[in-house]
C-alpha cells in the first residue's frame, strides 16, 4: 500500500469559502468514519491503528490539527478550495470579531452549505440569503466547532436529530449554485485587507476573546483612517467615544 487513505468523494464539490467543519462532517459521513479514523497526516490510513481521539476545533483549526493542504489532496481538491476554510490564520487580537462557536443559514444548510465567516460578528444576517443567522439547534444546544468521539456518531445532524446539517443527496453534492458565494467577497476582501494592517497594543489573551463594543465601534474608524472602508453588509456599531488610532507611513501600526 502507498498509504493514501481511499477517501469516498466526489471531487469538485467543495464550494468557495465552505467550512472546514462542514467538509470534514461530510468526509465523516460518506467514509462512515469512527473517532479517530479521519487521516491526519500523510503517513495515516483509515482505520489504522494509531488512530488519533484528541478533540479537535475546525472553527480556527488551532495548531492545525487537519492539514487542508493534504486534505485536498487525499479528496482530488485544489488546495484553493479550503481557502478560507477555518480561521486559524487570522492575527490572535482579531479573536474577538468572531463567535466562539458556529453560526449557521437555514437556508444554506438546506443546500448542503457552510461558511465559517458567517461566524463573524460583524454579520447578523447570511450575505447570500439576507436570512438570520442561528447560533444554536431549535432543541437549545449551542452549534460546536469543536469534533471529538461524540461528533462522528452523528456527523450530519445535531444530536438531537431535529436540524440536518446536510441530506444524503446534499453530503455528496451542495445543491447551492457556487456562484452566490461571491457575496462573502466584500467579507473576505476587508478581512485580508485589515488584518497585516492593525495591530492593537493590547495583547491580552482574555482581551482577543472579548468580544467589546467599545473597541468594535472603531472598526468603521479604521477601515476609514487605512483606505479599505467598511462593507455595507456590516453592523453599524453605535459611537461611542473614540479611541486613539496611531496611524504611520512605515513600520508597525497601532491602535
Amino acid at each position: 500500500m502507498d498509504g493514501t487513505p481511499h477517501l469516498t468523494w466526489y471531487p469538485g464539490t467543495v464550494l468557495p469559502y465552505a467550512s472546514l467543519w462542514h467538509t470534514v462532517l461530510r468526509v465523516i459521513a460518506l467514509n462512515l468514519l469512527s473517532s479517530g479514523e479521519l487521516p491526519d497526516g500523510p503517513e495515516r490510513v483509515i482505520g489504522s491503528s494509531s488512530a488519533n481521539h484528541r478533540i479537535v476545533h475546525l472553527l480556527h483549526n488551532d495548531g492545525l490539527p487537519v492539514d487542508t493542504q493534504q486534505l485536498a489532496q487525499w479528496l482530488g481538491e485544489s488546495p484553493e478550495a479550503f481557502r478560507w476554510s477555518h480561521l486559524g490564520f487570522m492575527p490572535g487580537w482579531s479573536r474577538f470579531l468572531f463567535t466562539h462557536g458556529l453560526r449557521l443559514c437555514p437556508q444554506c444548510t438546506a443546500a448542503g452549505y457552510h461558511s465559517a465567516l458567517l461566524s463573524l460578528r460583524l454579520l447578523d444576517r447570511c450575505p447570500i440569503h439576507g436570512t438570520a443567522l442561528l447560533d444554536r439547534c431549535p432543541c437549545g444546544r449551542y452549534f460546536s466547532e469543536r469534533l471529538g468521539a461524540s461528533g462522528y456518531s452523528h456527523a450530519g445532524s445535531c444530536v438531537c436529530g431535529q436540524l440536518v446539517f446536510f441530506t444524503r443527496e446534499t453530503c455528496r453534492q451542495p445543491t447551492l449554485d457556487p456562484a452566490l458565494t461571491h457575496a462573502f467577497d466584500p467579507v473576505v476582501v476587508w478581512l485580508e485587507r485589515m488584518a497585516p494592517l492593525i495591530r492593537p497594543k493590547v495583547a491580552s489573551r482574555a482581551w482577543q476573546l472579548r468580544w467589546d463594543g467599545a473597541w468594535a465601534t472603531l472598526l468603521p474608524q479604521w477601515g476609514e483612517a487605512l483606505g479599505f472602508g467598511y462593507p455595507s453588509l456590516f453592523l453599524r456599531p453605535p459611537e461611542v467615544n473614540r479611541r486613539c488610532l496611531a496611524v504611520a507611513d512605515s513600520g508597525r501600526l497601532a491602535g
